[in-house]
């Protein structure tokens, strides 16, 4: 998945990427071999891609990196300095954001995972959890069990 280079890995002399080439993250998909279904778990994506794009068509589910609300939001609560661009994160919410991105996605069950402390979705009362209901989206939580 389109992603950035490991922080340890990263090469200042690389220039603004830091060394990063396309499909620096990975991502799973797991299949039943017998019934052919699949599920992808994508825990970090800083954008959709074609690749992606083709292996959601037929996946029963998706569990998808829901780090940040905003680009900015860990500098903004002082909890970071990095964006989540920065990070190799997308962003849930705008244009170019996850939501915007998956809503004609043809999955029907979607599940974000990998949730920073600093997301506002993970408070169920908030009106950001409620625009990720209301898009379809699942928010993980400890604990939780998944039957396919």
């Amino acid at each position: 998945m389109p992603g950035k280079v490991a922080l340890y890995l990263e090469d200042e002399s690389a220039g603004s990427n830091f060394g990063t080439v396309e499909e620096d993250t990975i991502a799973l998909r797991v299949e039943d071999r017998e019934s052919g279904t699949y599920f992808l778990y994508v825990p970090a994506c800083a954008k959709p891609s074609d690749t992606l794009t083709k292996q959601l068509d037929g996946a029963s589910l998706l569990l998808f990196d829901g780090t940040l609300w905003q680009d900015d939001e860990m500098p903004l609560q002082g909890a970071g300095s990095k964006t989540g661009q920065r990070m190799g994160h997308m962003s849930l919410s705008g244009p170019e954001g996850t939501l915007a991105a998956f809503a004609e996605s043809p999955v029907e069950r979607k599940v974000l995972i990998h949730i920073n402390n600093t997301n506002p979705i993970l408070l169920s009362d908030l009106p950001e959890r409620a625009a990720v209901e209301d898009a379809g989206w699942q928010v993980a939580y400890d604990g939780m069990e998944i039957t396919l």
